[in-house]
């Protein structure tokens, strides 16, 4: 599966390689123009070191976190006024969440599925066309995504003992809130994995 997943973001790197002008996203991807902007506002924050233009980043549903790891990484692209790379390193980071998040899935499945049904079962998550459409442009929306599926994942570990899993389950859905607010959405699953035996006892007694 890794080898898949190499080629996977081998061709996502090739293919994100292109419209890297700011006029491409101007014209056709204002959120990403929009983002790179934000990006141009924070390291003119950090430059004349006025830290309330730092955190200035003028899109409060997404968090901090996602823009900190888009300027930091582009951070000396910016500084050479590579404007092309600053539009690049972006996408790739987009890129590097989508496939991590497709391993997650075969990590999960391959607690309940055979190898090949969990290869088959990653597949289908990639041949989607939301997968490779979301991986085209610097948005949130993988980043959130991932830690919505490691959260899953540590339940899964943690299968209702309550101990570290738990913890790290909660870290990482604090994290998908923290990259993008839409993800407190699927905070019934975290109580429904912490009160499942409650409601099971519940059920129990009420059936007797």
């Amino acid at each position: 599966m890794k080898k898949i997943l190499l080629i996977i973001f081998i061709v996502l790197a090739y293919l994100n390689y292109r419209f890297l002008e700011l006029g491409f996203l101007q014209n056709y991807s204002v959120d990403g123009y929009a983002f790179h902007g934000s990006l141009l506002n924070m390291f003119e924050g950090i430059m004349s070191l006025d830290i309330k233009k730092f955190f200035t980043f003028n899109f409060y549903s997404y968090g901090f976190g996602f823009f900190a790891l888009n300027l930091f990484a582009t951070f000396p692209f910016i500084l050479m006024e590579n404007w092309e790379m600053t539009i690049y390193i972006p996408r790739i980071i987009v890129s590097i969440f989508a496939i991590s998040s497709i391993y997650l899935i075969f990590k999960i499945s391959r607690d309940y599925l055979d190898k090949f049904s969990s290869i088959l079962l990653s597949l289908i998550a990639i041949s989607m066309p939301g997968f490779w459409i979301n991986t085209f442009f610097f948005r949130p929306n993988w980043m959130m995504t991932f830690f919505i599926i490691l959260t899953i994942y540590y339940l899964t570990k943690d299968s209702w003992k309550n101990e570290k899993y738990l913890w790290r389950g909660s870290i990482s859905f604090g994290l998908a809130i923290a990259t993008k607010i839409q993800a407190i959405t699927f905070i019934p699953l975290i109580f429904l994995y912490i009160f499942y035996d409650n409601l099971q006892n519940k059920s129990n007694l009420n059936f007797f």
